[in-house]
């Protein structure tokens, strides 16, 4: 242990404690729950944290006489565990059991509290256009919450809420694709962190979500904790898996959308053989042909990107020809006009069949009756006659917009086919850049993976292209697994200085010499066995919150 732990110790101090009081489910408390073993806690940055402990049918008196232990028969399912006054565990499993000398005891297992929302489902959720969280409640013309936390809170659950939102996530506003058949809240919300980008915080006193943008500058510090093989570390066990490396990765969004469109190369995915560039795996030929082949692309870049954004302008003016709905039928696109003629055709027919039946009204009306009837006629005709009028405008405004179309498509293609032009001079296929020898010993390192994307569509493809990138730019590396058991550092006081800056999220330096590694990793989890002395670290790379595997590229890139 380095004397940095050594300096300004006070011999007084309290070890941490877990201290467990009993509650029902109204939230009234039952007991302390005293008389325990083997406690055992897995606490998570992101995810569910877990207790586990058992409790004995008898305890010893300070005689020695063996008494009941008073909790045995109070811990029931489903009761609230408060745990040192921060968190609830909701109890979901109690094993009785007998031991070797036959002595009955209780296993008792909970979840931090919002596992209770895992009993609570989306059903038949589908919106090709949602916010996160929508502040001003607002409802589309469907009448669906524009926002999805919105609905969820307002239909799914009232015993929870949204506590604070990152300012990021509601002034940014980002629109998503929604699909959610059958769906566990908990499973909704791993899925609207990873869509949205972004963290939800649970507190199980108040049973609010607050919500975080994850953004690695702004969440957790490096307080300076070091944790290595001259201090803490008992075993690290590091495993370097060069299986699951991919190398070429096929991107698609909503409806099977591909990027080909949009990549210089002109192709669905996206390669990157970095992990094998060099001559322990490839010939020096085919990795200067690597090389060459990414200067080109990066060398055309200049000319295809002007042509992209040239291409998003001109697919986002088509989108809203198409799309565009406005109270004023001269602002809408075509879709709202076809409507607005339907709308209009209906009005006609209903107009059309009061005009038949008051017209054979008249046939067999005499007097001031038919007086009525012709000013009936009179009013209904009138009423036809704009509504026919109204038909004639729009459709001259559906004309001029299916017009509008055409040329807008006609302007899109053009587009399409210089960026076609440039992607064929940067095809891999294309004999400038590799030979067919080149291509044969190429052939062995392409490892094909897919990632598939519903909320991408062909208005931001652009962004499904920069999400590929960085997936693949973390599968196109050998993945690192850790398993690190520490030094109980929980329970030394001559550790009280380490205490507090043992933060979940927060960033520590890990270093073994003997294994030759020296990186700022991230703390997303440990297991901590008070009774048996035991502290099992989980760690990520800086930039990520919820992975307990690194990826070479992350580590080599801090």
């Amino acid at each position: 242990m380095t004397r940095e732990f050594l300096v300004d110790i006070n011999p007084n101090i309290e070890l941490p404690k877990y201290e467990l009081i009993l509650y029902n489910l109204y939230e009234q408390p039952i007991t302390s729950l005293k008389n325990i073993t083997d406690f055992n806690y897995k606490a998570f940055f992101i995810g569910i944290d877990e207790i586990s402990f058992n409790i004995p049918a008898y305890r010893n008196e300070y005689d020695g006489q063996k008494v009941r232990n008073e909790i045995y028969d109070l811990v029931d399912g489903e009761y609230y565990i408060l745990l040192n006054d921060k968190k609830y565990f909701i109890i979901d499993k109690i094993n009785e059991n007998a031991d070797d000398d036959g002595d009955l005891y209780k296993e008792i297992h909970a979840y931090s509290r919002e596992y209770e929302l895992s009993q609570k489902k989306v059903i038949d959720y589908k919106a090709d256009s949602r916010l996160l969280y929508d502040s001003s409640n607002s409802i589309d013309e469907n009448g669906l919450e524009k926002g999805i936390l919105n609905y969820i809170f307002n239909h799914v659950t009232k015993s929870w809420s949204i506590g604070d939102i990152d300012v990021d996530l509601t002034l940014n506003e980002v629109y998503r694709a929604l699909d959610f058949p059958n769906t566990n809240l908990i499973q909704v919300f791993q899925e609207l962190q990873k869509i949205y980008n972004c963290i939800f915080m649970f507190d199980t006193i108040n049973q609010k979500i607050d919500i975080l943008k994850m953004d690695s500058q702004k969440i957790g510090q490096n307080k300076g904790l070091y944790i290595s093989d001259g201090n803490f570390i008992k075993s690290l066990s590091k495993n370097i898996n060069y299986d699951e490396v991919k190398t070429r990765l096929f991107v698609y969004g909503k409806d099977n959308i591909s990027i080909q469109s949009i990549s210089p190369t002109g192709q669905p995915y996206l390669d990157n053989f970095d992990t094998f560039k060099n001559t322990k795996f490839m010939t020096q030929d085919l990795i200067d042909a690597l090389n060459s082949y990414q200067v080109k692309i990066e060398n055309y870049n200049p000319d295809f990107e002007p042509l992209l954004t040239q291409l998003q302008e001109a697919n986002q003016v088509m989108e809203n020809l198409i799309n565009a709905d406005d109270i004023d039928v001269n602002n809408k696109g075509l879709v709202a006009l076809e409507r607005a003629l339907s709308n209009v055709q209906t009005l006609i027919d209903v107009k059309t069949e009061e005009l038949a039946i008051v017209r054979k009204s008249i046939e067999s009306a005499t007097g001031t009756d038919l007086e009525s009837l012709y000013a009936d006629m009179k009013s209904i005709q009138s009423a036809l006659d704009g509504y026919e009028t109204e038909k004639e405008n729009i459709n001259t405004l559906i004309a001029n917009k299916q017009a509008e179309i055409d040329n807008q498509q006609g302007v899109i293609d053009g587009i399409k086919q210089q960026m076609a032009d440039l992607q064929y001079v940067l095809d891999i296929n294309n004999p400038a850049n590799f030979t067919a020898e080149q291509l044969k010993e190429l052939d062995k390192f392409i490892r094909i993976e897919t990632y598939n994307d519903s909320n991408y569509t062909e208005n931001n493809i652009a962004e499904l292209y920069e999400e590929g990138k960085k997936m693949l730019a973390k599968i196109s590396q050998p993945q690192i697994q850790f398993d690190v058991d520490v030094v109980d550092f929980l329970s030394i006081v001559e550790c009280q200085h380490v205490w507090k800056k043992f933060i979940l999220g927060d960033i520590i330096t890990l270093e073994h010499k003997e294994l030759g590694f020296d990186f700022e990793v991230r703390l997303v989890g440990y297991e901590h066995n008070e009774e048996e002395n035991s502290l099992n670290l989980k760690f990520s790379n800086t930039y990520t919150f919820d992975d307990d595997t690194l990826w070479m590229r992350d580590l080599l890139d801090e």
